[in-house]
């Protein structure tokens, strides 16, 4: 029998309670070039949070003849899965590829409560790396469109855990509170000109 002052001790969560509260990461990337940094940002998370590391999406049997709306449903359920945060690594060619396209829309489809937030890391191999100002020509199309309305997170190139957390915090508070801009056609191969709109 307890005394009437007693009070039962917390303890500290354990790592199964810990994962039902912080976000399921997809990380998209451009392989092989930029597979480095794929692995450096893998670790960076995987110290805190389970990381959602799944196959490319060109290792998916999704077929490119669907019409738009099953092609972003498959990628959801096929590819996604469960993840509720996708970062996107932006190398010299990423825009050019329509795998990141799919990805982003799938990412933006849905009410708050289905869609993800999204990150976009501008990495050391990306052109604007080094400058003070981004190309929106050289980001993916779809990600630029949400550039200007503030849904995507955009950021250079970063492993380090702090910087990683409060970036997927401020994507997570942009998804919860803003709609994105998702009526953009599919891209059905992957671009060739020198950036978007040149093609």
């Amino acid at each position: 029998m307890f005394d009437d002052d007693f009070e039962m001790p917390v303890f500290p969560q354990t790592a199964a309670e810990k994962l039902k509260e912080v976000p399921l990461f997809f990380l998209s990337c451009q392989y092989p070039e930029d597979a480095y940094y794929a692995q450096l940002c893998e670790q960076a998370i995987l110290e805190i949070w389970r990381f959602n590391l799944i196959k490319p999406l060109s290792d998916q049997v999704i077929e490119s003849n669907q019409d738009d709306d099953l092609i972003v449903s498959e990628v959801r359920t096929k590819v996604l899965l469960d993840s509720h945060m996708t970062v996107v690594l932006l190398g010299r060619n990423t825009w050019r590829t329509y795998q990141t396209d799919w990805v982003l829309a799938a990412s933006m489809s849905g009410d708050p409560t289905q869609r993800s937030g999204v990150v976009g890391l501008i990495l050391p191999t990306h052109p604007d790396f080094h400058k003070l100002t981004y190309n929106s020509a050289l980001l993916p199309p779809r990600m630029a469109d949400n550039m200007a309305n503030d849904y995507v997170v955009l950021r250079k190139w970063s492993d380090n855990l702090e910087e990683l957390q409060s970036y997927s915090a401020d994507a997570a508070t942009r998804r919860d509170q803003i709609s994105p801009k998702n009526d953009r056609k599919l891209l059905r191969e992957n671009s060739t000109g020198e950036f978007w709109g040149l093609n």
